[in-house]
């Protein structure tokens, strides 16, 4: 995907709780709005586009994730990959990188990063957003995280729901602001659907997930009778919130 189409599709993610003339909230018309357009949430190839990315921002992605540096910096951002010497031989990388064994500490400055991105939580990351995240990330900059759902892995430890998302984030120092459920999975993520909005979510799987035929309408008016959340679990094979960094409270 073009960087400037991640640009255009956080743009339409801004605005007030209902949308102006149409009656409904603002979940649902922008989910409107990007399907319906030239740009929106059926082009997005990468996850940076969930991010308020702007010129001249430094981006830090935690992993091997090329598409998104190639998005990013299509955005006249400047970006940083942290990875692993695994990663580091096992394919090549464009760009600048900072190789560091987990558990160590990131050689970046205070506040280096305007915006950080994990596109795909692993277990070994886990002790970046405990130690590493809040002091990299400037105040007011936000983190995506996005994971692997975990009602489809419940043995994999790097697998979130989004509850246990909001507390490893709220941890770390970082208050959510968005979750978003992620279709068809991290490898490819075409759509990122409002999680917590059932208007968003019925309207997601009547315009989007389902075919517009009488097959598709028939499993449509099923599919309204289910509750969002099962809904949401059923459908969905991955997750992603986004967060801004917040100062820590200073125990007294």
């Amino acid at each position: 995907m073009a960087g400037r189409r991640c640009s255009h599709g956080m743009a339409g993610a801004r605005g007030d709780k209902r949308s102006r003339g149409t009656g409904v909230s603002d979940d649902a018309a922008r989910m409107l709005r990007a399907l319906e357009g030239s740009v929106g949430l059926r082009n997005p190839r990468s996850l940076c586009f969930a991010l308020p990315l702007g010129p001249g921002d430094r981006l830090l992605v935690v992993g091997s994730s090329p598409e998104v540096v190639r998005s990013a910096r299509g955005l006249g951002v400047e970006t940083m990959s942290l990875i692993t010497p695994a990663q580091s031989e096992a394919s090549p990388l464009g760009g600048d990188v900072v190789i560091v064994d987990s558990g160590q500490a990131v050689p970046l400055a205070d506040e280096w990063a305007d915006h950080l991105i994990i596109p795909a939580l692993r277990m070994s990351q886990r002790y970046l957003l405990a130690r590493e995240m809040h002091r990299i990330v400037r105040p007011g900059g936000h983190l995506f995280l996005a994971a692997r759902a975990r009602w489809y892995a419940p043995r994999d430890k790097a697998a979130l729901t989004l509850r246990h998302g909001r507390r490893l984030l709220q941890a770390a120092g970082f208050a959510v602001v968005e979750q978003y459920a992620i279709r068809p999975g991290l490898h490819n993520p075409r759509h990122l659907v409002p999680a917590t909005s059932n208007e968003a979510l019925r309207w997601y799987v009547e315009r989007a997930y389902l075919p517009l035929n009488v097959s598709g309408l028939l499993r449509a008016r099923f599919l309204r009778r289910i509750p969002s959340r099962t809904m949401a679990l059923t459908l969905f094979p991955a997750l992603g919130l986004r967060a801004r960094r917040v100062e820590r409270q200073v125990a007294r």
